[in-house]
């Protein structure tokens, strides 16, 4: 079998996904999966391609899909909503204040987020002000929202909540399983396959900082090809990437077109 690192777009996310053994005494097995992103960096391992360029994630999907006749135990899935309403209001309140202001140029932190309470808590409530600070710094970096898929499949979509992209870990692999499959009901001579995928769709991607490697270039030239041109050279190099790594990807000629940045077996424990 390959490795299992083998198909994931590394520049941007690292993924390990594990399952305990499977069973057939009426008990169930906990699917875990690794997850950390970064800001990644492409172009610079292909001589044939003139440019690099940064490449930050906005949003992603993770979908575990099982094959039959594996069943998920629906109540094992890991449902990471915010407990406190009001709290992830007031947050997700101060976060759009963020980024429509000018003051911080609409980049999201957690300090920018913390400083904006000073324009909105007054002097003399210095007790609210340091609740607020608390509760901003309670919540994780990366919020994960369920999307069920049926018996046999179920996605979180991970969007980050105080920063513009996602970074680091949306959860402790080891303490919170994303689900727990059924026992099987026979032991089978061939293990059913636990499938993990993360993908997102065009418009989740952010392109920056697109350079040429040879600076001797002359800069009208360099203008000329940094027109319209360099995102979509960006672009079809994604696609390059992630076809050489036998990843799917779409035509990715509009903004909702879907591609899968790691596609993984879980293995067991």
């Amino acid at each position: 079998m390959a490795s299992n690192n083998e198909r994931v777009l590394a520049e941007v996310l690292s993924i390990d996904a594990w399952h305990e053994p499977l069973r057939c005494d009426g008990k169930t097995s906990a699917v875990h999966v690794e997850l950390s992103f970064r800001n990644g960096r492409l172009g610079g391992d292909d001589k044939s391609f003139p440019f690099t360029f940064d490449l930050y994630l906005k949003r992603a999907v993770l979908t575990i899909r099982l094959e039959k006749p594996l069943e998920l135990d629906r109540q094992s899935v890991a449902r990471n909503i915010p407990k406190d309403n009001s709290e992830y209001t007031m947050v997700t309140g101060l976060k759009n204040k963020v980024q429509a202001s000018a003051a911080f140029k609409g980049k999201l932190s957690p300090s920018s987020i913390s400083a904006s309470l000073d324009g909105s808590v007054s002097a003399d409530n210095e007790a609210t002000q340091e609740e607020k600070l608390k509760v901003i710094q309670r919540f994780p970096r990366i919020i994960a929202t369920p999307r069920p898929g049926g018996s046999h499949e179920y996605s979180w979509c991970l969007e980050p909540f105080h920063e513009d992209y996602l970074t680091g870990q949306p959860w402790d692999p080891t303490e919170d399983p994303r689900l727990s499959v059924k026992s099987l009901g026979r032991i089978l001579a061939i293990e059913p396959a636990i499938k993990v995928v993360v993908s997102c769709s065009l418009d989740d991607i952010h392109i920056d900082n697109l350079q040429l490697k040879n600076r001797t270039i002359l800069n009208v030239a360099e203008d000329l090809i940094f027109g319209t041109v360099n995102e979509k050279a960006a672009i079809q190099h994604l696609k390059h990437v992630l076809k050489d790594m036998q990843l799917e990807a779409g035509l990715l000629e509009d903004r909702f077109s879907e591609m899968n940045i790691a596609d993984i077996l879980s293995v067991t424990q």
